[in-house]
């Protein structure tokens, strides 16, 4: 289904736009790689936990971090802490989803974290990509 995603990841060394989604359900991250592919000029990279997204961003810098809350080891806001120490990363935006709705509101807030409750509006969702990045 993927391309080995280190693979990927070298060759987005020279992509500005490059989103990392970290997302360990298999069939959302899919629908969305293909979604932002057809729908915008960006183009995402899947992390299936914090782990692998924390090996991925060793080899590119991407434009927009899209992290599941409910991930596997830490959760979705821990990894964007862990991600945004790092200096490289401090300036890129991120949007949190989750199928949760009991969420930290208050670390969301001190964040500046943009949430999608699944299911979400796609149309939303996109515009949301788009803002984002076209501000930047």
């Amino acid at each position: 289904m993927f391309q080995d995603t280190e693979q990927v990841a070298r060759e987005s060394q020279t992509t500005p736009n490059t989103i990392l989604l970290v997302e360990d359900d298999a069939n959302i991250s899919a629908f969305l790689v293909e979604v932002i592919a057809q729908e915008t000029p960006y183009r995402a990279i899947v992390a299936s936990d914090s782990i692998a997204a924390l090996q991925l961003v060793r080899h590119f810098t991407p434009c927009l971090f899209v992290l599941d809350y409910g991930l596997p080891g830490m959760n979705g806001i821990e990894l964007y802490d862990r991600l945004h120490i790092n200096q490289a990363f401090a300036a890129i935006p991120a949007i949190l989803i989750t199928a949760n709705r009991q969420l930290p509101q208050q670390q969301i807030q001190q964040r500046h974290l943009i949430v999608f409750t699944k299911p979400f509006e796609l149309e939303a969702f996109l515009s949301t990509i788009e803002t984002l990045l076209t501000s930047l």
